[in-house]
């Protein structure tokens, strides 16, 4: 996860980048490759940077063309 404020400096209410990436990974956690990729694409259009939405987009595109066995929506990694 990123920061994204500190408590009581901003908005209530996310931004476009965070609205798209959230609806991504929800989309990812569920399985729904198609969705999340379409969802973090547009995070991404929205703002190239976007590490997360990035990360999780390529994770997304990896398991659309060879799905997990067990999928758990948990994502181990093995490097730092």
């Amino acid at each position: 996860m990123e920061l994204v404020e500190i408590v009581g400096c901003g908005d209530a209410e996310p931004n476009a980048v965070h609205s798209r990436f959230a609806e991504g990974l929800a989309a990812f956690r569920a399985g729904d490759w198609a969705e999340a990729i379409r969802s973090l694409q547009a995070a991404l259009e929205l703002d190239a940077d976007d590490g997360p939405s990035r990360f999780y987009l390529q994770k997304a595109v990896e398991f659309r063309r060879n799905p997990p066995e067990r999928w758990n929506g948990v994502v181990l990694l093995d490097a730092k």
